[in-house]
């Protein structure tokens, strides 16, 4: 990506800046606007994948803007987690390279580390560890990450998230991405290009008369392990506090007795104090 010239006086900033170092302005955040500068190339790849679609399965793309239109962009995490972030009002979450800066947590497995490092930085250079990950969904989010899914209000998310085609990892592995190899262009957007972005993707698995769920699940499969997912990733720039928790589904019963607790008060305070909504168990 070029450098952008600050709309407040003009000096060029860096990809990875988001603060004016002539101004002090505050620029959108980088992977914003690495999205928005893929625009042309991702709008040639949805204007490929519409012309590509048969007559009669127009309709059905049709019914996928829409669902993808109104889609939300999720977090999974466990039962622990999840009564964190609802119940204390100064926790947020952030990402692994915060957690791991501030001692908040262990380092993965290495082989798992390295990998979590090393894709940061091929997508977003020295920024990487500013971005946290996130699904786009239709309904609940990918039960390998997590049985609960937190369901974010665009509101809080649009001037800072963008979307990339599909899980970072299987990006990187697929296109052959390296240090000297950048990314293909046109497989991010940013939030307001969802529409585009699902349609480049998922136009040519069309099918007909497709159920609104089966729908759904073409936008967001969550597999029997990590290896089995496929969804649009979506990366947010910044922490996340609960103030951006708009609904939570917990699609299965929960067993453990300590989860059980703890879903059981991070359903009261979300229901009687934050006026979050709740799908699923324990209501």
């Amino acid at each position: 990506m070029k450098p952008h010239p600050c709309i407040e006086c003009g000096v060029e900033l860096e990809a990875a800046e988001d603060i004016c170092p002539g101004c002090g302005h505050q620029a959108p955040p980088p992977n914003v606007r690495l999205a928005f500068d893929e625009g042309l190339e991702l709008l040639a790849r949805e204007a490929r994948a519409r012309a590509a679609v048969a007559e009669e399965l127009r309709p059905v793309l049709d019914r996928l803007s829409t669902l993808v239109a109104s889609a939300s962009v999720v977090v999974n995490v466990d039962p622990a987690f999840a009564h964190q972030v609802i119940t204390r009002d100064r926790t947020q979450q952030v990402s692994y390279h915060a957690l791991l800066a501030a001692g908040a947590r262990r380092p993965a497995a290495h082989a798992n580390d390295r990998q979590r490092t090393v894709v940061d930085a091929l997508l977003f250079g020295s920024v990487g560890p500013q971005i946290g990950y996130a699904a786009l969904s239709a309904r609940a989010g990918l039960r390998s990450y997590g049985l609960v899914t937190l369901h974010l209000k665009l509101g809080s998310l649009e001037r800072r998230t963008s979307l990339l085609e599909e899980n970072a990892y299987d990006f990187i592995r697929r296109h052959g991405v390296t240090d000297r190899s950048p990314p293909p262009r046109g497989y991010r957007a940013p939030l307001c290009g969802r529409v585009a972005l699902a349609t480049a993707k998922l136009a040519g698995r069309l099918r007909t008369d497709p159920t609104d769920d089966e729908l759904a699940d073409l936008l967001l499969h969550s597999g029997a392990d990590r290896a089995a997912d496929d969804f649009i990733e979506a990366h947010i720039w910044g922490p996340l506090h609960r103030s951006a928790v708009e609904a939570v589904t917990v699609t299965e019963a929960v067993t453990i007795p300590i989860d059980r607790v703890h879903l059981s008060e991070a359903h009261r305070v979300a229901t009687s104090e934050l006026n979050i909504r709740w799908n699923g168990y324990p209501s």
